[in-house]
């Protein structure tokens, strides 16, 4: 009996090493991740949106679609605004919560933002079309609320550009406010007056969008697609490094302690809300962090690998809700119980 508990504390040593220390173990009991449901999606899921009802998804070649967000029913599932106008390849969509406005972006179509009264949301009205310039070869396009009634628009181009303004009604035309970035731009997340970009190959970018300043670059390991920002830190995924944490307390000289939070598959999209930090990585699935006692260390809680859940391209959390967009399968209604 006494050469066996050596031999079971043996492997567990060897177990517990072999490790990944920001891996969860394999244990049933601290699985708090689960697929509640699915919304069904045609087209691969590009980009989403959501209100307090309704999940809002880009499906590419498919169009738009408007799911439940309760029921994950279908409510409707829009290829055109007219029988003449078909989309052809639905990237970005955005959502004006005070006047119920939708907005989307078609990669291939026209050179413009297209926007859609949704107030039945059976019935998208077409209302009108957004020109501003040259947004043919927008990367992301973020939309929020100000708190004068009109609505911010900030984009990424593949030409390396963040642009950025406000909309005013009618929503027709505007300017952007351009600015060249010194190398590619992904996705970017906004604060008071300062965009955190992730650059790509050249880490992450903060800019002053009222002094219409570059405060500062910070190189990055890996290769920068998406951020989140939560009070003194910036959270971002670099594709085959993982989760890289930026503290952003200076914004004129960022630091990064050279740390990353390795996941399985190519970490591309995060999003945050509360204590919670969540992360697609492809092939890896979706990872959830708890960041509440340790913000520059986020600790790993749990995990859905792609057999679970889906090759994960999106990420949303919305309290104990994650909304995980995957290449086959579509959203995935994922509940966080602890």
């Amino acid at each position: 009996m006494k050469y066996l508990f050596y031999i079971l504390a043996i492997s567990s040593i060897i177990f517990l090493g072999c490790a990944k220390a920001n891996e969860p173990l394999a244990i049933e009991d601290i699985k708090i991740m689960s697929v509640e449901n699915v919304f069904e999606t045609v087209g691969i899921p590009q980009e989403m949106a959501l209100s307090e009802d309704y999940l809002f998804i880009a499906e590419d070649q498919a169009g738009f679609s408007i799911f439940d967000k309760k029921s994950t029913d279908l409510i409707v599932r829009k290829d055109s605004h007219s029988a003449y106008d078909e989309f052809s390849n639905i990237r970005q969509i955005g959502f004006d919560s005070e006047e119920n406005i939708l907005f989307i972006f078609d990669r291939y179509g026209p050179p413009t933002i297209y926007s859609f009264d949704i107030t039945d949301p059976k019935e998208p009205i077409f209302k009108e079309r957004i020109t501003a310039g040259d947004i043919q070869s927008t990367y992301y396009m973020s939309i929020s609320n100000n708190e004068d009634g009109s609505i911010f628009l900030g984009i990424t181009t593949t030409n390396s550009a963040f642009r950025y303004g406000t909309i005013h009604k009618p929503y027709v035309n505007m300017d952007l406010t351009t600015f060249h970035m010194p190398n590619a731009v992904k996705k970017f997340d906004i604060v008071d007056n300062y965009a955190y970009i992730a650059g790509s190959q050249r880490g992450l970018y903060i800019f002053d969008m009222e002094s219409r300043t570059l405060l500062s670059e910070l190189n990055l390991t890996g290769d920068a697609l998406d951020i989140s920002v939560k009070g003194d830190y910036a959270y971002i995924v670099a594709k085959q490094e993982g989760l890289i944490v930026v503290d952003i307390s200076d914004k004129s000289n960022p630091v990064w302690d050279g740390k990353t939070y390795p996941t399985s598959g190519w970490a591309q999209s995060i999003d945050l809300d509360g204590d919670y930090l969540v992360v697609g990585s492809g092939g890896g699935g979706v990872y959830l962090y708890d960041i509440k006692n340790t913000p520059e260390a986020p600790k790993l809680l749990d995990r859905l690998s792609s057999n679970e859940v889906d090759y994960t391209l999106l990420v949303a959390i919305e309290g104990e809700t994650i909304y995980a967009a995957g290449r086959y399968k579509g959203v995935s209604k994922i509940k966080i119980d602890r």
